[in-house]
């Protein structure tokens, strides 16, 4: 929390590749409410006290309860991807397969490839816009945001998908022309403190929960460093002349790792950025009376992530950030192939091998998935369990998520409840209850509003609308 009293509340939305045949969605639905206690969600979907489970366009979308810890996020993120799994595992043999992966894009990872994001949500108390140009160099050397991919044809490993296709510095987009720095859902808070959502659509979807707590307690802290320090951090100039999109050049070339058959190398230019706002965050840390207790951990892993990459320590890197993870893994799968990764750059197929394997690598509904594997054979780092719940649906945190998680297992199957992220409705008798402050430990009464509309809201729900 700051000295002005924001908390730290973070989460994630993961859109996820799906692969199978004869798929049947609503099986999978219908498993989940079998296996775990849910409500209806408000606009679709249901909630479990893990989250918001839901069908986004054509593809599964897992969006994360409210976190107030990166440890946590990532427990959340890993519970809410094994329930998914059990309920795939129940219904499988009954006709046709399905499987999801958190991946950021199918085939080969080239241009006008089909591609969607991991979203990350942070909750400041500054218009969104505040942070565009302090955040943005910031975001642009962020390499462990990304979890490394292929690009085709050049044969060249990059740290993000995602990355590969951003098309602006700052705006509000999340499905065309999307920026390092997004502008969007930066909604208000209804509570007197003005508080928003700063939503970021630049990053990949991780399998090492310690790459993931990395990515969002760094960003976290950077965030809170810039409210309570907003005069530290000066304008970076832009040389005479220099492109409007600088910062995006630098993200797209700050993305390159390794040329083929080259070890993995991270730019010094984005080691010596992300050392700058390290010590941005360390000094207002070391003066701060309302640091995380999670804060000193963060840290840590992030001055010991730059001291690896700036020396060279693969081995340290390829057991927590899933680039690494997954270079090694290709490597061994080209070697097995009798082939290299210059001899790969030049074959389609082989690389559509290779994306194969990234793709099974990030497959959380498969027991036997590459990722679980090594997790078995402790070649992966698995982050601390800091908070151990015996309870698999009480969520360990101080944000609204605990009060909404007792909601639903107190309700679980009540088909005239819905919930959305903010409250819930009966919509037999129209009460509506609010759970709109981040850190609320119950939900509240509220009068009747003139302006809700009860029959609209059912009609929409059942799928037909006014």
């Amino acid at each position: 929390m700051t000295n002005d009293g924001l908390p730290f509340v973070m989460g994630v939305e993961e859109e996820c590749l799906t692969l199978g045949s004869h798929i049947d969605m609503d099986r999978m639905f219908v498993a989940i409410q079998s296996l775990a206690p849910t409500l209806r969600a408000c606009p679709s979907g249901i909630f479990t006290p893990l989250g918001r489970i839901y069908l986004d366009g054509s593809h599964l979308e897992l969006a994360s309860a409210e976190a107030g810890s990166p440890w946590i996020l990532a427990d959340i993120v890993a519970r809410q991807q094994q329930l998914v799994a059990e309920a795939i595992q129940s219904v499988a043999g009954a006709g046709g397969s399905l499987e999801f992966a958190n991946i950021n894009y199918s085939g080969l990872l080239r241009s006008g490839a089909c591609t969607w994001g991991t979203h990350e949500n942070y909750l400041v108390n500054r218009p969104v816009s505040w942070f565009a140009e302090q955040m943005i160099p910031f975001l642009c050397s962020r390499f462990y945001a990304g979890s490394g991919a292929v690009h085709w044809p050049s044969g060249r490993y990059v740290a993000s998908a995602r990355v590969q296709f951003l098309a602006a510095e700052t705006n509000g987009n999340t499905t065309r022309n999307r920026p390092l720095f997004c502008t969007a859902r930066s909604d208000p808070g209804e509570n007197g403190r003005e508080l928003r959502r700063c939503h970021l659509v630049c990053a990949d979807g991780h399998r090492s929960p310690i790459n993931l707590a990395l990515q969002f307690g760094a960003t976290s802290l950077v965030l809170h460093a810039l409210i309570e320090r907003p005069k530290k951090l000066k304008s970076i100039p832009r040389p005479s002349g220099a492109s409007k999109k600088l910062w995006l050049v630098c993200a797209k070339h700050f993305n390159f790792l390794a040329k083929p058959g080259e070890p993995l190398a991270v730019h010094p230019g984005a080691i010596q950025l992300q050392r700058f706002y390290l010590q941005l965050v360390s000094d207002w840390l070391a003066g701060s009376r309302a640091a995380p207790d999670w804060s000193d951990k963060i840290v840590a892993l992030w001055q010991a992530t730059l001291d690896a990459v700036e020396q060279g320590n693969h081995l340290w890197l390829s057991q927590r950030l899933d680039a690494w993870i997954k270079y090694d893994l290709l490597d061994v799968a080209l070697e097995v192939m009798g082939s290299n990764w210059r001899e790969a750059a030049d074959n389609r197929l082989l690389s559509s091998h290779l994306t194969l394997i990234s793709q099974d690598y990030h497959c959380f509904t498969k027991s036997d998935s590459i990722f679980q594997v090594l997790c078995e054979k402790e070649a992966i780092l698995r982050s601390p369990r800091f908070l151990p719940v015996n309870d698999r649906w009480k969520i360990a945190t101080k944000t609204r998520a605990a009060a909404r998680a007792k909601m639903i297992c107190e309700h679980a199957g009540e088909t005239d409840l819905v919930l959305d992220w903010n409250g819930m409705i009966n919509l037999q008798t129209g009460e509506r209850w609010g759970l709109v402050d981040p850190m609320a430990t119950r939900f509240e009464l509220l009068p009747h509003a003139s302006d809700f509309n009860l029959d609209r809201l059912r009609s929409q729900l059942s799928g037909v609308v006014d």
